[in-house]
């Protein structure tokens, strides 16, 4: 792969009436000009030489630009005559490539998938702190089982009854609601989810670190959103996409020690089960993956030294469709009316072989939500409202 610059012309065709408005007399001519057309680049290239099985470094860049096709109408009014002119064809005008994505997130997601497949999710630390308030939620549920069983009627209407209750000493239907919302997702599914992660340890389903390994994780990060101005009747529209990959791949060795066995089932640093612990650390971790970072941190230092090989692509990416339409009138006769649009695009691609095992990015700051974050967080809130 080499640097290439490869470009293609453009034709442009233009047509000019000049008409006299006293005599009604016309003059027409009719020509084509040379123009840009398309340009596309490859640059920045750098690679290394490998043995045809082992990754190896590479770089490069990519400019392509498509010059806008379509056409301009315009008039003007010089008193005794009106000069219009009309080009269509390839427009010498050629359109911003944008600026690359940035890749954090997506390094960040793919590091995270790493960090799951060497040791997974489970932390029975944070568990067993919070078995008292997990015992007495599976007792009150096994209770209500218990009781609905032997005396349904009677079992209900002491539930609704206890709720009613609760309603008259200030509290909501919305605020109940909520809470039980999030008895299921922070009590009942981290506890499912705990019990499935134990048993696939102990049964060997788990594939993070038996043997030596070969781990891939992949993660992108895509955004798309369209810049709209109107000006005297023109409407410019330039509609960007945007998408950051990242591909992470290690080779490990068998693991060598006990805490490397252990963090299968426990984190064992004593900051991550605190931050785990404090009351609403995982609203921070909503926007600021505080608590990701503590266990990657950890992960790092504890599985740094079954590193064999790796390597880290990083491939980053914009399309811009940008469009011109409308028409503008002027003083008298003059008119200006236009309708065209181009295209452009630059990517680049990164790969990094590895010399070590990777360390975690600090946290990005993560805006999108989603759909059930915001449910937890609407769930969350009627808690606060239901106290006020």
């Amino acid at each position: 792969m080499r640097n290439n610059v490869i470009n293609t012309p453009g034709r442009m065709s233009v047509k000019t009436v000049t008409t006299d408005k006293f005599s009604g007399a016309r003059s027409e001519n009719q020509y084509s000009l040379p123009s840009r057309g398309h340009f596309h680049e490859l640059y920045n290239v750098s690679t290394s030489s490998g043995d045809g099985s082992s990754p190896t470094t590479q770089r490069f860049r990519i400019l392509d630009q498509r010059c806008c096709r379509g056409s301009i109408i315009s008039s003007v009014d010089f008193g005794q005559f009106v000069y219009s002119e009309d080009i269509s064809g390839d427009l010498d005008i050629v359109p911003s490539a944008g600026n690359l994505p940035d890749s954090a997130s997506a390094s960040e997601q793919a590091y995270g998938k790493i960090v799951d497949q060497i040791r997974g999710g489970l932390d029975l630390s944070v568990d067993i702190a919070q078995a008292g308030q997990t015992a007495s939620m599976v007792k009150k549920t096994l209770q209500l089982v218990r009781d609905v069983k032997k005396h349904p009627v009677d079992a209900l209407k002491r539930a609704y009854a206890a709720y009613q209750r609760d309603i008259e000493r200030g509290g909501s239907h919305i605020s109940k609601a909520g809470g039980k919302w999030l008895e299921f997702q922070y009590g009942w599914k981290p506890l499912a989810s705990s019990i499935y992660d134990t048993v696939s340890n102990i049964f060997g389903e788990f594939t993070g670190g038996n043997s030596g390994v070969h781990l891939r994780a992949r993660a992108v990060d895509k955004n798309n959103w369209t810049d709209r101005v109107v000006s005297n009747g023109i409407v410019t529209s330039t509609t960007y996409r945007t998408s950051a990959r990242c591909e992470l791949s290690l080779r490990l060795k068998v693991e060598d020690n006990v805490n490397q066995q252990l963090s299968h089932y426990t984190s064992l640093n004593p900051a991550s089960i605190a931050w785990e612990l404090m009351p609403y650390s995982f609203v921070v971790d909503w926007v600021y993956d505080v608590g990701g970072y503590i266990r990657n941190l950890e992960t790092a230092l504890l599985h740094s030294s079954r590193f064999r090989s790796g390597y880290s692509t990083i491939t980053r990416r914009v399309d811009v469709l940008y469009e011109v339409s409308g028409s503008r009138p002027l003083s008298g006769a003059n008119n200006y009316i236009a309708k065209y649009s181009g295209t452009a695009f630059q990517a680049e691609k990164n790969r990094t072989v590895l010399n070590s095992f990777p360390w975690p990015r600090p946290p990005v700051c993560k805006a999108d939500l989603g759909s059930g974050r915001l449910l937890n967080a609407a769930a969350l809130l009627s808690q606060f409202m239901g106290k006020h």
